[in-house]
């Protein structure tokens, strides 16, 4: 619904996803269609939680930022009267503005982000044990591997799923699912291969076996013990399928006892086969359940981003995220939609870029559009950037900022996660862009919870607040104050408020990234090291998943 909402847009109990939903379809779902019927009439939304929260606790007005910048083009005034008019209905056949995160391709491994937004971090032994940003709910695309499909322990999308448990993490970070009741996964038919077999994964997580049942369509296939660590293999009758229908499969732990979470017992994985009926060959990475086989990913997909640039006269703004936009060849192919389309100088482009790519063919491409707004990510200067940027080069990233600066046709901003990491590098961010006129956004970081400036003890952020105080009676009326002064507020509304138990997984964090990429928090943010030295909390050995000796202090 928007970047910070809560969740994603539903139908029923199932996520919506241009995988599987049109974006007619979407667009006009009751979801959305219940969502601006309770905008106009003031009622509260639940997606929009988030955001109430954060102007509520921290100062911020971001709905009213964003209610300005809509005034500006379209009038608030008038949007409200069209809406008021239809309540739930949408003021036109299409969306006027887009935010694509066009997938995870990047050049970088930031130490506050996961393997959803970074490829390098996907590939990265170690760091990838870290990146916990798979949530239980979140359905992912299915793929065929020859033909096998795994169903458990992620979601696929396409698919229904009812009766199972948020799941656990093993020590080792694979996820495994548990059964809470009687679980259910219901799935379209296909054309061209039917289900002729299910493989079942049992957890070694469980500690004692138990007896499991698996049905189709209703039909009690087997009914066996269970046993950890070990496999089910049960063969799926052509005669249980209904020819056309969904394929129901049904998985039920009947035992007394309880698994490991105390709600169920768990499977690592649930493996579906397929015998093949049509005479279609093979197709690389064959995606299941969609509307679309073919392909890597929706934004690899022409044929899904053309459905989002039909109409380009509708569009007014578009926000371009991965990974790194400039990076992505989708980016370059929605630019010259635009450009072909003679709907280039309506448009306001926005860039979340690491500004570490600067392409002059592209960038000329630019000068088409009505606004191009450059959001550079920039959570440090010099070391303190390269600390927690990995590999970037500040002097490198610095140069590029540098040439944005000087287009006359590119309004340049700088966004800012505060964090741990760099906490005390706030007022050097500040006093760097307040030199070069460019103007700094702020937020915190909420999520990994480990760098959340909350987890810090209190003493630690009243070191960082002198810091920020410091900067305040020295920069006269620099146009960034306000950010130093919105930071000191948000410290001192939670004064007293910390997150519990996250410094041992701080530390084990921090020195396993920094013995895989040659770091020392010591030499990169001294005064983080000290100050929780200062307060009782020396930095800790402890280590997860890098068995490499620590980097000489």
């Amino acid at each position: 619904m928007c970047c910070i909402a809560t969740d994603v847009i539903h139908d029923g109990d199932r996520r919506m996803n241009l995988h599987v939903d049109s974006l007619e379809e979407i667009w006009h779902s009751p979801a959305l269609t219940e969502a601006r019927a309770a905008l106009i009439a003031d009622q509260p939304v639940r997606e929009c939680a988030r955001c109430n929260h954060y102007q509520a606790n921290s100062g911020g007005e971001l709905r009213s930022w964003v209610n300005t910048r809509w005034d500006e083009r379209f009038a608030l005034d008038r949007t409200i009267a069209d809406l008021a008019a239809r309540p739930g209905a949408p003021r036109g056949p299409r969306p006027n503005e887009y935010q694509l995160n066009l997938g995870p391709l990047c050049n970088l491994k930031c130490r506050m982000c996961g393997t959803r937004y970074s490829s390098r971090i996907a590939e990265d032994p170690v760091f990838a044990k870290w990146a916990d940003d798979y949530h239980a709910d979140t359905n992912e695309v299915g793929r065929w591997r020859g033909d096998r499909l795994s169903l458990l322990p992620r979601y696929v999308l396409g698919a229904k799923y009812t009766g199972f448990g948020n799941g656990v993490w093993a020590n080792d970070r694979s996820f495994h699912r548990d059964l809470v009741g009687p679980a259910s996964i219901s799935m379209p038919s296909a054309t061209d291969h039917v289900p002729s077999k299910l493989e079942i994964h049992v957890s070694k997580l469980n500690a004692v076996p138990f007896l499991g049942t698996v049905s189709l369509n209703g039909r009690l296939l087997r009914r066996s013990e269970w046993f950890p660590g070990r496999q089910v293999v049960v063969e799926l009758p052509a005669d249980a399928l209904v020819p056309g229908g969904n394929i129901e499969l049904e998985l039920q732990a009947v035992s007394a006892k309880t698994g490991p979470t105390g709600a169920g017992f768990l499977v690592e994985d649930l493996i579906l086969h397929r015998t093949r009926t049509g005479a279609a060959g093979r197709t690389r990475n064959e995606r299941a359940f969609l509307r679309h086989a073919e392909g890597e990913a929706w934004y690899d997909d022409e044929a899904i981003l053309a459905e989002l640039m039909a109409d380009p006269t509708s569009l007014t703004r578009l926000i371009l995220q991965g990974g790194e936009p400039m990076l992505i060849p989708a980016t370059e192919w929605v630019i010259d939609r635009l450009i072909e389309a003679g709907t280039a100088s309506e448009t306001t482009l926005q860039f979340v870029t690491n500004a570490t790519i600067f392409k002059p063919q592209l960038i000329e491409k630019l000068r088409r559009f009505r606004q191009v707004e450059m959001v550079c990510s920039i959570d440090g200067v010099g070391s303190v950037f390269e600390y927690i940027r990995n590999p970037a080069r500040w002097a490198e990233v610095a140069e590029i900022i540098e040439r944005y600066r000087t287009l006359s046709f590119i309004d340049i901003e700088i966004a800012v996660a505060a964090q741990a990491y760099n906490l005390f590098d706030i007022a050097n961010i500040l006093s760097y862009f307040d030199a070069r006129k460019i103007p700094v956004g702020l937020h915190f970081l909420v999520d990994p919870v480990r760098l959340n400036v909350l987890a810090l003890p209190p003493p630690v952020r009243e070191r960082a607040i002198e810091r920020l105080e410091s900067y305040l009676a020295e920069c006269g009326d620099a146009a960034n104050r306000g950010v130093a002064a919105f930071v000191i507020d948000h410290l001192r509304s939670n004064q007293t408020k910390i997150i519990p138990n996250q410094l041992d997984d701080l530390f084990a964090f921090t020195n396993d990234l920094d013995d895989v990429n040659g770091h020392s928090i010591h030499r990169a943010c001294p005064e983080l090291a000290s100050a929780l030295a200062e307060c009782g909390h020396p930095w800790g050995v402890q280590r997860r998943f890098s068995a490499m000796p620590a980097v000489a202090q």
